[in-house]
């Protein structure tokens, strides 16, 4: 499947029919408005999310041909759409249930330290989940993202948020309430 296609996508799809939404949703429950602040090949898993009909799904990223693409997939579906939008700057559309914000913080904060943690405090979200990969691409470095889940959980904690932390062999997922009347 195009999930094969981009490395973190690929490694998520053994964790899809492993109950990979469903420990999210305990949290969240299943949301109505979801946004995927750097959705990348994250939509193509929309037949796994087990979303009701109506669920409104609006995908950005950055790349215009990976926005475009989850457009295209997105609406052929009926579910939403994707937008060709660089998150930092450009203003998102909200309220939703829950802003994913999937493999993509360790990057941000790589670029400029405290934009990840902007991005996600920017969503118009009731919940935000975030994931960091456990290892590098080449199996290396969970030193790193070891350093990199510390500063999150501190971030979080000194923003006086709640969150829930999902261990999965390949992604350390964070569910963060953000703001119940959103």
């Amino acid at each position: 499947p195009v999930l094969n296609c981009h490395k973190t996508s690929a490694e998520r799809l053994r964790l899809l029919d492993r109950g990979y939404y469903d420990a999210i949703y305990d949290h969240t429950g299943v949301p109505g408005r979801i946004m995927d602040l750097a959705s990348a090949l994250h939509p193509f898993e929309h037949p796994w999310m087990a979303l009701p009909t109506g669920t409104f799904y609006q995908a950005y990223d950055n790349n215009r041909i990976l926005a475009e693409a989850a457009d295209r997939f997105l609406r052929a579906r009926d579910a939403g759409a994707g937008h060709w939008r660089d998150i930092l700057v450009d203003p998102l559309e909200g309220p939703v249930d829950i802003a994913y914000f999937l493999m993509t913080y360790h990057c941000l904060e790589a670029r400029q330290r405290g934009s990840a943690w902007e991005a996600i405090t920017r969503a118009p979200a009731k919940w935000v989940v975030a994931s960091l990969p456990c290892q590098s691409f080449a199996r290396r470095g969970s030193q790193r993202y070891y350093a990199i889940a510390c500063d999150l959980e501190s971030r979080i904690k000194d923003a006086g948020r709640q969150m829930h932390r999902l261990e999965w062999e390949t992604e350390l997922t964070f569910i963060i309430e953000m703001d119940a009347t959103t």
